[in-house]
């Protein structure tokens, strides 16, 4: 480290906080590893501020989490921009303090029955259809909410599913979430199910028993104003002005054709002379 910080001071510096007898090792890991004294230098004092920090809210590293990492790369945040390295900086130093028995790997929550169901679902996803990660976790996601909402935390059997639980969920939930996610979760509820026959859990196409989703063409597009606000914004026009009177033209021209707001620029270039 002394020949990245030849200042005694920052050397010093580097020292500080409850981290300070870890630093070394962390340097030397990183040298290991073959980063350059640049990327050295950025991390360690990145650990080293993170170890300032740990000393003003009084946290040691034996009680060290990744918590503790989020509310910091958060904290520091508010006064340096972050870089797209930090996360990995701070994991890097959990890993070492994990080595050397400094703080303990946290225990995993027992997993219930639904997420044994959705890591067997999410394993057939990766496996058989080759889905990624993304659309696996999110159909995972979904099916997960179903049989929470059918089951709860009690045991999970399939055999037991009806379409009025298909039905059911689809209802409840499309009702709270937009359109377009509402479609997801159909999809994801279909092959959840078709997944469920396919094993022999289900008897019934209960697949066939998701409720489609209604997806009307141009459903966003906003509707025309009221006759009486488009009068009222006809009549503001000062006609008797050359400007005044470009501005009726046009307002009257959207209005009676239905236009929308782009078409305007169009008619203020043809009217111009900016177009032919």
């Amino acid at each position: 480290m002394k020949t990245i910080f030849k200042s005694p001071r920052i050397f010093q510096r580097m020292h500080d906080g409850p981290l300070g007898s870890y630093v070394e090792s962390y340097a030397a890991e990183m040298r290991e590893q073959g980063y350059c004294a640049g990327a050295m230098e950025s991390q360690i004092r990145l650990v080293a501020d993170f170890s300032r920090w740990m000393m003003k809210i009084r946290i040691s590293p034996q009680k060290l989490t990744a918590e503790c990492c989020k509310a910091y790369l958060r904290c520091r945040a508010r006064r340096l921009r972050p870089k797209r390295d930090d996360r990995a900086a701070l994991n890097r130093l959990l890993s070492l303090l994990l080595r050397q028995r400094i703080i303990v790997e946290p225990s995993l929550p027992a997993a219930t029955p639904v997420n044994e169901v959705q890591t067997e679902f999410g394993r057939y996803l990766c496996r058989e259809r080759g889905l990624v990660s993304t659309t696996v976790n999110c159909y995972g996601s979904f099916a997960g909410e179903f049989l929470a909402d059918r089951f709860g935390t009690g045991p999970v059997n399939l055999s037991l599913l009806r379409p009025t639980d298909v039905t059911g969920f689809v209802r409840r939930h499309a009702a709270s979430i937009k359109s377009k996610r509402v479609q997801l979760m159909t999809t994801a509820l279909r092959s959840f199910l078709s997944w469920a026959r396919y094993r022999g859990d289900v008897s019934i196409d209960l697949a066939a028993c998701v409720p489609s989703v209604a997806n009307w063409s141009l459903s966003t597009v906003p509707r025309a104003l009221p006759l009486g606000q488009s009068e009222r914004v006809l009549t503001s026009c000062n006609r008797k002005t050359a400007v005044g009177r470009r501005d009726f033209a046009i307002l009257l021209l959207l209005a009676r054709l239905g236009l929308r707001a782009r078409s305007s620029g169009l008619l203020w270039e043809i009217w111009t002379g900016r177009r032919d």
